[in-house]
């Protein structure tokens, strides 16, 4: 007598072990965003998509899962102590990074990145953005977005070291995909203001107002970011430098979107142009 499921279910069974632990994995890099907060956090925040809102039906749902399969990992009972409001003395950087461990995607290494720059270790960041750039090919399968977003991260971890001239080159090819989101054309408006070129910010301006016309969620996301890191990485007022000074000016007072994220650079300390 034949017995067609021989052979099939120890692949059923690797697959069902692969779903779980991309599902744990998520559910730690999820569970791990959401401790974050202050300054940093929100300076980083635009860097990766909103998290996802029903997180501890879904990490609840996941635990009953994984015990009625049988398969154990030490994801669960860390994912059980983020779900009572534990594991206080477990980092981010430590819960994402045993995320990895389960799961190696590139989501995972993009949120350790953003994790790692939230912590103040901006040359760690800077290794696992590299490391993505370097491996982009494994990851085709991922979709187009992912180029331009480890691009975006490399960025912000070289501005966090102080090198806004190699930031400002991480963002150029991402602003040539059309693929491309808000984030790095925010950030290289900013970044060609404070490097004093003049007509790069204007061409940034133009091309912030012929895309986004109207509200944008994602666009505001981006600028409260890009607020809290200017805040953050640059202590005290911020204003434009003599090269780029009139270009500021000319935007502050213009309209559309681009004119209100200068807006919103003028007076970051209550102060005004």
């Amino acid at each position: 007598m034949k017995t067609p499921f021989r052979f099939s279910t120890p692949v059923r069974l690797a697959e069902l072990e692969g779903v779980h632990r991309r599902s744990m994995a998520r559910l730690l890099v999820q569970g791990a965003r959401r401790r974050g907060a202050g300054r940093a956090a929100r300076a980083y925040a635009a860097l990766l998509q909103p998290g996802g809102r029903r997180w501890r039906r879904r990490a609840r749902r996941q635990l009953v899962l994984l015990e009625r399969d049988g398969w154990q990992s030490e994801g669960c009972e860390l994912l059980g102590e983020l779900l009572a409001g534990g594991a206080r003395d477990c980092s981010a950087v430590a819960i994402i990074s045993l995320a990895i461990e389960i799961w190696p995607s590139p989501e995972n290494y993009l949120a350790l990145g953003q994790a790692l720059l939230c912590d103040g270790r901006a040359s760690e960041a800077q290794a696992v953005y590299a490391f993505l750039m370097q491996d982009l090919h494994r990851f085709e399968y991922e979709g187009p977005s992912l180029r331009w977003r480890v691009r975006e991260g490399l960025a912000a971890a070289w501005e966090a070291l102080g090198k806004d001239r190699v930031a400002r080159g991480c963002l150029a090819t991402s602003l040539g995909d059309p693929e491309s989101g808000a984030g790095p054309l925010v950030s290289a408006l900013f970044l060609s203001l404070e490097l004093g070129r003049a007509e790069e910010a204007r061409d940034m301006a133009r091309r912030i107002d012929g895309r986004f016309h109207g509200p944008s969620r994602r666009l505001d996301a981006c600028v409260d970011s890009l607020t809290a890191r200017v805040e953050l990485l640059r202590e005290g007022r911020w204003v434009p430098p003599m090269a780029s000074a009139e270009v500021f000016g000319e935007l502050v007072r213009g309209r559309g979107r681009a004119a209100q994220i200068c807006q919103r650079l003028v007076g970051l300390d209550g102060a005004s142009l």
